[in-house]
């Protein structure tokens, strides 16, 4: 991956570390749901748990922020590798859909101490 895709890699999982961070802290007792965005244009797909009031929000979030659409779930196919965060909120999974995403993904969830996977958890 290039410097600037490096870069702009770099933001976008800043952004969806900062607006996913905010979101989980209900728990995940009732009144949770599984929401997701899928910015396929980057390859990408955010799944967390978060409280149903904030849906509205973490879908305009999504589209407007990431490009990305909301949904209920990442896609499993053609996955390359995943990621997945635990807080007490419940758990944050990002993943990847190409080889040069994924590199890089793989590389932040090291570091962040996230537990990668080559398959959806």
């Amino acid at each position: 991956m290039n410097g600037r895709g490096f870069s702009l890699w770099a933001a976008w999982m800043t952004t969806l570390l900062a607006c996913s961070s905010g979101s989980g802290g209900s728990g995940s007792g009732s009144g949770t749901v599984t929401f997701s965005c899928n910015a396929s244009a980057a390859n990408l797909c955010t799944q967390l748990l978060v409280p149903s009031s904030e849906v509205p929000s973490e879908s305009s979030s999504c589209t407007e922020s990431e490009k990305g659409t909301p949904g209920t779930g990442c896609p499993t196919t053609g996955v390359v590798g995943c990621c997945t965060f635990t807080s007490g909120g419940g758990d944050e999974v990002q993943c990847y859909y190409s080889a040069s995403v994924a590199m890089a993904g793989m590389s932040a969830c090291t570091s962040e101490q996230g537990t990668w996977s080559t398959t959806m958890p």
